[in-house]
């Protein structure tokens, strides 16, 4: 055999002390190295560019051991199919569970509260060495006349703090959700639009539509203990509100006086000629009236509509305008 065939023994079976003989190894695979020496090409060698393909990875030196054939491909297995001449098996019987797995409690009916009274919890191995361990601690005690801690004792005291955990977290999430206090440094008040509060100017939502505002953006003095809703939805009125000075839809409003309108509280802080009568309510907007007709004529370069009044840029060479809403 050439120097360029490297011989890889497969055993198939061994002598007295384990090792595989010469009698009962066959070679079954080999590495061809000849291959690699072919592809190689000495630097003086003359071969036209398009008969060869230049490798410029870095070469490595186990490439030098060539590459793994098999001696005998028509010695592997192949795999066959064939025609079973059984008869076609039958469908085992689909199994049913047991009736004795089944409970006849209906829990599906049960409510939260009768859920809870149930006992739930099981005593295990490390309750019990607990109970012997503070039995024994307990014995004068015990022979004193006083009842020793029984597994129902102690099983009906962890219900009882569970349930007791239970409603005081229930207690404490209901709290904070009413408090409408949201950590989430994306969202932001929906009329200054900062993500920043303030322990007396809370960020506060509406239960409804899920407004954001501040207290002090939106006027709320006192924060409920229950829901809140924003004015719009204490309204009661059809969705969607529209916005008298611009055309956007929903959002921080407050009633606009004289009239029956609404206004976003962003847009009558920034335009100059609206007022806000009860500064410390942040309502109602009034002095819609005082706009001028210019202002309603303005084009906003954002949404690209004169629907609205818009405010302007006040640098003197600037003639930008835009809806107050968008803008901010």
């Amino acid at each position: 055999m050439s120097s360029g065939y490297h011989h890889r023994f497969m055993s198939t079976g061994g002598g007295p002390t384990g090792q595989s003989t010469s009698s009962s190894s066959r070679t079954a695979e080999l590495f061809r190295s000849d291959l690699i020496t072919a592809m190689k090409l000495p630097d003086s060698h003359y071969l036209d560019s398009s008969n060869y393909v230049e490798i410029r990875d870095q070469w490595r030196s186990e490439w030098e051991v060539g590459v793994q054939v098999c001696v005998s491909p028509e010695s592997i297995p192949q795999s066959s199919v064939r025609q079973s001449s059984l008869e076609e098996v039958r469908e085992e019987q689909k199994f049913a569970r047991p009736d004795e797995f089944f409970s006849d409690e209906v829990n599906s009916q049960l409510t939260q509260d009768e859920v809870l009274l149930k006992g739930t919890y099981e005593i295990d191995e490390l309750d019990q060495a607990w109970l012997q361990l503070v039995n024994e601690k307990r014995k004068y005690k015990i022979l004193a006349g006083s009842n020793g801690i029984t597994e129902k004792l102690l099983k009906s005291s962890i219900m009882t703090l569970e349930k007791k955990c239970y409603y005081n977290m229930i207690k404490a999430l209901a709290t904070e959700e009413s408090l409408r206090i949201e950590y989430d440094q994306s969202i932001v008040c929906d009329v200054c639009k900062d993500p920043e509060r303030e322990e007396a100017n809370e960020m506060i939502f509406c239960d409804s539509c899920n407004v954001c505002v501040h207290q002090a953006c939106y006027g709320v003095q006192l924060i409920p203990k229950g829901s809140w809703l924003c004015r719009p939805c204490t309204s009661q009125q059809s969705r969607p509100f529209q916005c008298l000075l611009c055309p956007n839809k929903n959002g921080a409003m407050k009633r606009v006086k004289p009239g029956n309108g609404w206004a976003h509280m962003s847009c009558a802080l920034w335009i100059p000629e609206v007022k806000i009568a009860n500064i410390d309510k942040m309502e109602p907007i009034t002095n819609i009236d005082s706009i001028p007709v210019s202002r309603w004529n303005l084009m906003c370069c954002i949404c690209r509509e004169r629907n609205g009044a818009c405010i302007q840029c006040s640098y003197p060479t600037c003639v930008s305008s835009y809806h107050a809403h968008n803008f901010t």
